[in-house]
């Protein structure tokens, strides 16, 4: 294999293999055909309570180096792990919170766990495969 992923199906396998290193096999994890905004690195969207979710990556991931690459599978990854939180949150929102409060909480969690997240994946992603040691 090169040195990363040139195509969706390879993506797919490496998101994959780190998905299971990462303790989401009983996740099914997959791979959008369309890509997110221009603006964005990648995105991800887990089903209401399912183990399912659908990552969305920029359409230029091809031209990552693979540092870029793997940090941003295992940020995306990270997220799958902290949807539960999301939920939770949004759920006690939705619920028990006046619309406005509900609003404010949402934005500063969701402002919250993108930068823990990220501190995170910097931390951790160099304990992960690059894509070109995946088979």
């Amino acid at each position: 294999m090169s040195s990363k992923p040139s195509t969706h199906d390879t993506l797919a396998r490496y998101v994959r293999v780190v998905a299971d290193l990462f303790g989401l096999r009983d996740w099914e994890i997959v791979i959008a055909a369309n890509f997110c905004d221009e603006d964005t690195m990648a995105e991800t969207e887990c089903t209401y309570g399912q183990r399912h979710a659908l990552l969305r990556f920029n359409e230029k991931w091809t031209e990552w180096t693979k540092d870029e690459l793997r940090s941003t599978v295992v940020h995306e990854l990270l997220h799958v792990h902290t949807e539960q939180l999301s939920e939770l949150v949004g759920d006690i929102g939705r619920d028990v919170l006046q619309e406005q409060a509900a609003s404010v909480l949402s934005t500063s969690l969701s402002y919250s766990l993108e930068r823990i997240v990220d501190q995170i994946a910097v931390a951790i992603a160099p304990f992960f495969p690059y894509p070109d040691d995946v088979q």
